[in-house]
């Protein structure tokens, strides 16, 4: 019987200086108060640089329906938007935006479509995010 041996990198993540330090080629050391670190180091499989990704900010964009005929697009961390669509349950496109969707926190679009669920795509260069939203 023929073994294969597989080399796997086994990388330490600092969670809180946001790095990773390839433990299979050496030993790492750290200086800490004395104290609890429950969540400050994890151990993974991949560097920071594949690690990264910051994509994770559109999961930051909030998404709803305010009650008064608009939905609210909140972007705090003011995420360079491409688009937004909004399609009814069918599917069907029923509004497009593009111009204007940067620089700004809050994104308010007058929507007086019939009352039901209708599904928001919110676009960036390298992601979409889509949420559902109900129109009382």
């Amino acid at each position: 019987m023929l073994l294969k041996t597989f080399l796997i990198n086994v990388y330490l993540k600092d969670n809180v200086l946001n790095t990773t330090h390839n433990l299979t080629e050496s030993s790492y050391s750290v200086n800490l108060p004395i104290g609890e670190y429950l969540d400050r180091f994890s151990i993974v499989f991949m560097p920071q640089a594949t690690l990264s990704n910051n994509d994770n900010d559109i999961e930051n964009v909030k998404i709803y329906y305010d009650g008064n005929e608009h939905i609210i697009i909140s972007n705090a961390n003011r995420v360079e938007l491409k688009s937004i669509k909004v399609f009814n349950v069918l599917g069907q496109e029923i509004l497009a935006l593009n111009k204007g969707l940067n620089n700004k926190t809050n994104i308010s679009i007058p929507f007086s479509e019939s009352d039901g669920v209708y599904i928001v795509q919110i676009e960036t260069i390298n992601s979409k995010h889509t949420q559902k939203i109900l129109n009382y």
